[in-house]
């Protein structure tokens, strides 16, 4: 299994054969978007667990 940070983000990849597991926050549904469509474009990738939530500011 690999697993990758990506810098300035509160996002987690893990990557398992063709399982790919997005966890951590985003500060918008927009970046949960874009991580998404980023990790659909992988080429090998069949599946797709998503884990991120949106960061609650107080």
């Amino acid at each position: 299994m690999a697993s990758v940070d990506i810098p300035d983000l509160d996002i987690r990849i893990q990557i398992q054969k063709s399982r790919v597991v997005l966890s951590g926050f985003a500060d918008n549904q927009a970046e949960i978007d874009r991580n998404l469509t980023l990790a659909r474009q992988v080429k090998g990738v069949r599946t797709i667990v998503n884990h991120i939530s949106i960061r609650q500011f107080t």
